[in-house]
């Protein structure tokens, strides 16, 4: 981190991992030195978080607390019972303490903030070991925040297909959502940022989907709302929605109004956000989803006073078009995406690689192709009372 500091003059490094998915794969350490412990007492520290935050402490702590008698002292099997979890909260107090020392250190040299990532459980019939014992996966974060205070949040690398689920469990009053590894799925920047208030989302191995048309374009749009998300988050105005797992829709109340989404196409990424702005305006945008509109209030219907499809620069609005017609119904629309194209160009590689057309020089191009990205829409709705 001394290091760091004196080249980082730009101010360039904005956080740190001091480690990488740590954890063991055995159920615990059979060393001497770690069995000797294992039999000794409980931290005090561990015991006291618990007791005071019992009420929100994650359900497996919890419960193995409770169910051996809410014990203020004893060793690791007293305190836990003599079970796989027992073993692993054991692990995790002992990788959280001495991550908590290096980290304590490191910020001795240079403050910013540090966090650690997680390796997580793969299924729900796996017993620690089968994935690293000891790591913060999500029933042990409390074990990290009790014994590595210096520790900025825990993350969740996500590779499982039930991401909404993982990312609800590391969303915590104490821990902000930083996803340091997923897929490249720009729908679930989309989910976690609006939905989440997520501060990082990083697609591993982003350089590998150089060629991904796709995902370029995704991202590109999302670059287009960086300005206005970053406006809305924590407001409590903002909603993420992302299809998963042959899920069909979702539905939720924002203000005066109750949103549906229907996700299109089968096997096709169906995500998006949506932003209220006022008390009956907002910002929508999405791929592949149908939206429509109505009162909370029963005795009222509502209807869309304008559809306006649309793009950010710099955070300044451009109309593009005025949907009507069969494009949009009264009371609601399909946001099928907006079109965009993409050449590919030789690059001084011999590869080819694509780029937003605009500006390329013509000589340089090799080949256009047409894109579906994500839309950019804003809705203004009325109500009036049912006949």
């Amino acid at each position: 981190m001394k290091r760091i500091k004196e080249k980082d003059k730009n101010k360039m490094v904005i956080v740190m991992q001091p480690e990488n998915e740590v954890g063991c794969f055995q159920d615990i350490d059979y060393g001497k030195e770690a069995q000797d412990q294992y039999q000794k007492a409980v931290p005090a520290a561990l015991l006291s978080y618990i007791k005071k935050n019992e009420s929100t402490v994650m359900k497996e702590l919890k419960n193995r607390w409770v169910e051996n008698g809410k014990k203020v002292k004893g060793n690791w099997k007293e305190v836990f019972g003599d079970n796989p979890d027992s073993k692993e909260f054991f692990m995790a107090w002992q990788y959280a303490s001495y991550i908590q020392e290096v980290v304590r250190q490191g910020k001795q040299e240079y403050t910013i903030p540090m966090y650690v990532n997680a390796w997580l459980v793969q299924s729900k019939d796996q017993l620690p070991g089968d994935y690293p014992c000891g790591g913060p996966v999500s029933k042990v974060m409390d074990i990290y925040k009790a014994a590595a205070p210096a520790i900025d949040w825990c993350s969740p690398d996500i590779y499982l297909a039930t991401y909404k689920e993982v990312c609800a469990m590391y969303l915590r009053h104490d821990n902000p959502l930083f996803i340091p590894e997923t897929i490249r799925d720009a729908g679930r920047s989309y989910y976690a940022f609006a939905e989440l208030n997520a501060i990082c989302v990083a697609p591993f191995g982003i350089e590998d989907g150089a060629s991904d048309m796709q995902l370029i374009s995704g991202y590109k749009v999302l670059k287009e709302l960086l300005p206005v998300i970053t406006q809305y988050q924590g407001t409590g105005k903002m909603r993420g929605y992302l299809k998963q797992n042959g899920e069909k829709g979702t539905s939720f109340t924002m203000g005066d109004y109750i949103v549906n989404i229907n996700y299109q196409g089968n096997e096709d990424p169906s995500y998006g956000l949506v932003i209220q702005t006022g008390p009956d305006t907002f910002i929508l945008s999405g791929m592949r989803s149908g939206v429509w509109f109505s009162a909370t209030d029963p005795q009222r219907k509502t209807g869309i006073a304008h559809t306006w499809e649309g793009s950010y620069t710099n955070g300044n609005w451009k109309t593009l078009r005025w949907l009507n017609g069969d494009e949009a119904s009264a009371d609601g629309f399909r946001m099928n995406g907006r079109k965009s194209y993409y050449a590919k160009t030789l690059t001084q590689a011999g590869e080819l690689s694509p780029q937003p057309i605009e500006g390329m020089e013509q000589n340089a191009v090799t080949e256009v192709k047409e894109i579906i990205e994500p839309g950019i829409y804003q809705v203004k709705l009325y109500t009036i009372p049912k006949k």
